[in-house]
């Protein structure tokens, strides 16, 4: 039966002469509140009350599991576990967790800053709702377009949210003007990368069976590796293989220095740690609880622990702790680092091809928007769609199909002014236009007055974001430079 079926009254307040251990940080009070003011109590308490119940089941070892992931929070409502931190740093911090917290403690504290500047953009109010409703499970972008919209106004910019079209797959996100110059603003931010998630799954599989070997002798352990191969080339019972010979020898510590990994192997010493506890509960998840139980804490470190505790009662603190198994591990090796940085630049292009998507729908329905103007009957004045005036910097190439009643040489002239061989069939011109010799200053009135008065329309046959082969080639000036990235950091768990 679970030991949590009831939370006390007090859960999410200070008792009586209780200290607020984290201090108080007004912004962060500030965004909290607006964000829950945003929702009914009804809705708020529900969900709080909820994620509550996630997070101390998954610290006591009720919470099932399947993925391994070892997650505090329902990744359907990522939004109510950001909100519940918030709310919990000011007002119940007994119920905080550090990890997460020193990284969504910021985001919430630039909004509660700038709070005033975003409840004067339009469209705030509507894109705050899908946000916290719509936006639940992936709150990540939205908190980002508020912290990119403060900034612009800050400078002095009018912002408007862009709303959503019905229809449309992608638009925009903030439209921005100052003075006579107006903006598409499209706001994209790095999520973890999907290898470094592999990574940590395959450790924890690797490191179960020799976690659970070194618990059954009593004794506590701390293994400081890193790999100098790709963790999914690694051996299933290497990490098994060496906790075994290493109970086996009965040595305080060891070296490990081989084709796989190099590190060291030793006992822990838990008496720092138990000092510390019999003077006062320690909370973990924790930087000092580590720091005890390790004898240091670097920031950001990838750590499995396995540990036999009693519970205070309040579970994030710890009151006893009788043995504990403990993995540091670094990802070392060139071909994972490499793979880790083609995950980035993946996702980076991803995005900007997202970008470009955007981009080139919005020049392409200006264009179909021009074919689609209809001609004036026989005898009266005839009305010609606009020429398009420029084309946008993420479109690799464009080939246009046009027809006109000037002369052939007229055409010529046309292929001229693009710089590209041109086909010409039965008074059509088809030629290209790429990136390479488009720029800002591109002379798109000097191609108009080539294709004349008689030009009738224009229609897009290709607007691709993908880089085409060209039908004339020019002779590359400087060689490409290519960048490697040689470091990434490692995201905390």
């Amino acid at each position: 039966m679970s030991r949590l079926l009831d939370f006390p009254e007090d859960m999410y307040k200070l008792v009586h002469d209780e200290i607020a251990i984290f201090g108080h940080d007004p912004d962060i009070k500030r965004c909290v509140e607006h964000l829950k003011a945003a929702m009914s109590h009804e809705e708020w308490f529900k969900r709080r009350d909820q994620t509550a119940k996630r997070f101390y089941r998954s610290l006591i070892g009720e919470q099932p599991d399947p993925t391994g992931a070892g997650k505090f929070y329902d990744e359907t409502d990522l939004f109510a576990w950001y909100l519940f931190l918030g709310e919990a740093f000011n007002d119940h911090p007994q119920n905080y967790e550090v990890v997460d917290g020193c990284r969504v403690m910021p985001i919430f504290s630039a909004p509660g800053r700038n709070l005033d500047h975003l409840q004067q953009i339009e469209g705030y109010e509507e894109r705050l709702r899908r946000l916290i409703f719509k936006e639940r499970a992936q709150p990540n972008g939205g908190l980002f377009e508020f912290l990119v919209a403060a900034a612009y106004v800050r400078e002095g910019y009018a912002v408007a949210f862009h709303p959503e079209e019905p229809g449309r797959a992608r638009t925009h996100d903030l439209d921005v003007a100052r003075g006579n110059k107006r903006f598409a603003v499209e706001c994209k931010r790095m999520e973890g990368g999907q290898y470094h998630e592999n990574e940590r799954k395959l450790m924890r599989g690797l490191w179960q069976p020799a976690s659970h070997a070194l618990l059954r002798t009593g004794g506590s352990y701390c293994f400081d590796l890193t790999f100098t191969t790709a963790i999914e080339e690694l051996p299933d019972d290497y990490l098994f293989r060496l906790a075994t010979d290493f109970v086996r020898r009965k040595i305080e510590n060891q070296i490990v220095y081989d084709d796989l990994a190099l590190g060291t192997l030793r006992m822990l010493d838990l008496a720092p740690l138990k000092a510390a506890l019999a003077e006062s509960s320690w909370m973990h998840p924790g930087p000092k609880y580590n720091n005890f139980l390790l004898g240091s804490y670097p920031r950001y470190e990838s750590l499995l622990l396995a540990h036999k505790v009693r519970f205070s009662p309040n579970p994030p603190f710890i009151d006893e702790v009788d043995q504990a198994v403990a993995l540091r591990w670094v990802s070392g090796c060139d071909v994972a680092i490499g793979k880790k940085a083609r995950d980035v630049i993946a996702s980076l292009q991803k995005r900007t091809s997202s970008y470009q998507t955007i981009r080139l729908a919005s020049f392409t329905s200006v264009l179909k928007r021009s074919a689609a103007t209809p001609s004036s009957s026989a005898g009266s004045k005839r009305s010609r769609p606009a020429f398009p005036t420029s084309i946008p910097k993420a479109s690799r190439s464009a080939m246009f199909s046009v027809t006109t009643s000037r002369p052939r040489r007229r055409l010529r002239k046309l292929g001229q002014l693009a710089r590209q061989r041109t086909t010409i069939r039965s008074g059509q011109a088809r030629f290209h236009l790429t990136t390479s010799f488009l720029s800002p200053r591109t002379d798109f009135n000097a191609i108009r007055c080539a294709l004349g008065k008689g030009w009738r329309r224009v229609v897009t046959l290709r607007l691709s974001a993908v880089r085409s082969k060209p039908i004339c080639r020019q002779r590359q000036s400087k060689p490409v430079q290519h960048s490697r990235v040689h470091d990434l950091g490692t995201a905390h768990h």
